[in-house]
Order: C-alpha cells, then structure tokens, then sequence
C-alpha cells in the first residue's frame, strides 16, 4: 500500500499534539516521519516549530498583504507570488535561509506605506 510521507508527518504531529505543542511547537529535533521530514508546506513547518505564535506572524503577513493592495501593487505581487510559494516548498518561514528576506519586504513595505 502506497503512503505519502507527507500525510504521514502531518497526521503524527495531530496526533502528537498536547497543551505545549499548540502553544510553542514542538522541539526542533523531533521527527514525524522515517522517510522524510520535508511537509512542503512552510505555513504546517512554522506552525510545528513555533506553535500558535505563528499567528502572530500571519497577522502581520496579512496586515501587510491588505496595506499593500491599496497602497502599493508592486509589493502586494511579490508578497503574493512569496505565499503562494510558501504553499509548496518550506524555504520562507522557519528558519530557513530565505525568512529573513521575506520578514525585511514585509517590514520594508509597511515602512514605505506608512510614509506616503
């Protein structure tokens, strides 16, 4: 029978979820899978690293997001192209090499907006 690592992972971190784990994340060491721990999926990684404080961070995202599609089409694209890329692959969020520069354009961008 065929399993997807993927479903794998996210189905043991549900199961796996207690008090502490919704609210900080589990441990960065732990491993949900034997095959993989890759989900592909930046937003399932940020939430089983960081917990509900990852809610805070999509209240920015989204803040900046909507300040953006009135104020500024350029960066409301490239937010836009960026989340939907956090969809498929784990290289924005949680600690990757590439968070920092989404986490700059977001700051940036509320920055330039709330000068004009």
């Amino acid at each position: 029978i065929y399993e997807n690592p993927r479903s794998e992972i996210i189905e043991n971190n549900n199961n796996n979820l207690n008090l502490f784990s919704i609210l900080f994340g589990h441990p960065l060491d732990t491993n949900f899978s034997d095959t993989t721990n890759n989900v592909h999926n930046s937003f399932i990684l940020m939430h089983m690293r960081s917990g509900l404080w990852f809610l805070l961070f999509l209240v920015l995202v989204t803040y900046s997001l909507l300040k953006n599609y009135f104020q500024n089409k350029l960066f409301f694209a490239c937010f836009l192209a960026l989340i939907i890329r956090a969809f498929l692959d784990t290289t924005i969020f949680a600690g990757s090499s590439f968070d920092f520069i989404f986490i700059y354009l977001m700051l940036f961008s509320i920055y330039i907006n709330n000068r004009c």
